[in-house]
């Protein structure tokens, strides 16, 4: 089963497959052979990795394998043919001797039975799995059946996987069973995703991804394909180990995912924005721009325009990452928490709270119409207007901000316009501290700046939450 996604900027679209993974990372003390030369670590893998099928009543029926090799022998001569879809087939891998399996949701999402292919000294048996558990947002599910002393596969440790390194799997791409592949990894911490260009089609979802002494360290997710074909494209991605493991431990302890929630709104430190702070030049961190009242973020001390550096030891450097670090910590632990606030680095510790289905991690950006017509030009190259009932309707803007500028337009060569942040909608509340009611209270902002010879003002839009922009004015 596959999903395929279109992603315009690179004319490439990425097809889900299935994959997952489970134990401890054990480098020390093995002998691993020649990059060159994989069969010791392909020898290893192969006797507990699975293939994955799921049976769905009422559906499309499902192909079995030699069926799905016909196909495949068809599409080499003809291309692969659109309409015809594979329910529930994949792969998946097993984590521990008493039989638990991780493979992806949606290969058994659903599916009224699910059944696994184990292989053994060349010898292959099919054994009925029962469903422990499944994540659709991690794309991340476990299985289990009723075996013993099976062989498993463990987790590496995540923090010493580096782009270059050799990574192997195991998968059966176009019904290809048990097909071993490698590549190298290419970048890491892509949106969570660890890409590579090891090669993997559909059927390939769930695989383990392994390094040189075959420990997991991710799980096959997509890849890319070119456009009007199904075919790999040359690069594949895996959902990092680290999180495959947590979200497996969680579905084999409650059968679901607990995650963890601060209640803040997070933004990329860019250039300006450092500046405007008044930030070192080497510093990287996220910006705190907003924080739910009475959320536990706000309890325990952080507050909007905190920089965080480090979370729990970890160096901060995007949002993605903290967001993940916040998603994947228990909860109700405290983190400790390094930031910067007013120029001036501070410690705090910070608790984790489960996550409501209803809350949202990312506040919603929402586009009204150009409004330009009797606005005001400033400087910095945007139009604005006194907040009104109509522009708050206009805008959606929240009743809980009364005062500011609305900004209705702006000057793409100008100041403003560089940023290229989707500001129009967005209210101007303040300027280096100061409360903005009116254009002389920014322009009196501006001006007292430049008397005092800064080169960049951190200026405050609101909207659901806040924005920090820097700007340079000189």
């Amino acid at each position: 089963m596959y999903y395929v996604k279109f992603i315009a900027s690179f004319i490439v679209s990425f097809v889900l497959f299935t994959s997952c993974v489970k134990a401890y990372g054990n480098e020390g003390g093995t002998t691993v052979q020649s990059q060159h030369d994989l069969s010791y670590v392909a020898e290893k893998i192969l006797p507990a990795t699975v293939e994955v099928r799921a049976y769905y009543t009422g559906k499309e029926p499902v192909m079995e394998a030699d069926e799905l090799f016909r196909e495949f022998e068809k599409y080499m001569k003809e291309g692969m043919p659109s309409r015809k879809k594979v329910l529930g087939f994949g792969s998946g891998f097993i984590i521990s001797a008493d039989g638990y399996i991780v493979t992806c949701a949606h290969v058994i999402k659903d599916a009224s039975k699910v059944s696994i292919l184990l292989r053994s000294n060349d010898r292959v048996r099919r054994v009925d799995a029962k469903v422990i558990g499944y994540d659709e947002m991690s794309d991340i599910a476990v299985v289990k059946i009723k075996e013993s002393n099976l062989p498993y596969l463990k987790f590496a440790n995540f923090s010493k996987v580096k782009v270059g390194q050799t990574v192997v799997a195991f998968s059966s791409p176009m019904a290809l069973s048990w097909s071993f592949t490698s590549g190298v990894i290419s970048d890491i911490g892509r949106d969570g995703y660890i890409q590579t260009d090891m090669s993997a089609n559909r059927g390939s979802s769930g695989g383990a991804m392994c390094n040189v002494y075959g420990d997991v360290i991710g799980m096959l997710a997509f890849i890319t394909t070119f456009p009007n074909s199904p075919a790999f494209s040359g690069i594949s991605f895996g959902i990092q180990g680290d999180s495959v493991e947590k979200i497996a431990l969680q579905l084999i302890k409650t059968g679901k995912v607990e995650r963890g929630y601060w209640g803040v709104w997070l933004q990329a430190l860019d250039e300006d924005v450092a500046k405007s702070l008044q930030l070192r030049d080497e510093m990287s961190g996220v910006l705190v721009t907003d924080v739910a009242p009475g959320s536990i973020a706000q309890r325990d001390g952080i507050k909007a325009g905190d920089v965080i550096l480090e979370v729990n030891g970890q160096v901060v450097s995007n949002t993605a990452q903290l967001a993940k670090i916040i998603r994947e910590s228990e909860v109700g632990i405290k983190l400790p928490v390094k930031i910067i606030r007013n120029g001036d680095s501070m410690m705090l510790n910070v608790g984790v709270e489960k996550k409501l289905d209803t809350e949202e991690d990312v506040r919603e950006e929402t586009y009204g119409k150009s409004a330009k017509k009797k606005s005001i030009k400033l400087e910095i190259g945007a139009y604005v207007k006194p907040i009104t009932q109509e522009l708050k309707d206009l805008y959606h803007i929240p009743s809980t901000i009364t005062y500011g500028l609305v900004i209705v337009d702006i000057v793409e060569d100008s100041i403003l316009g560089d940023t290229q942040k989707p500001v129009v909608g967005y209210v101007i509340v303040e300027v280096d501290g100061s409360k903005i009611t009116s254009v002389s209270d920014f322009e009196k902002a501006i001006a007292n700046a430049k008397k005092k010879g800064q080169k960049y003002v951190k200026i405050v839009i609101a909207k659901e939450g806040r924005l920090y922009i820097g700007l340079k004015i000189n």
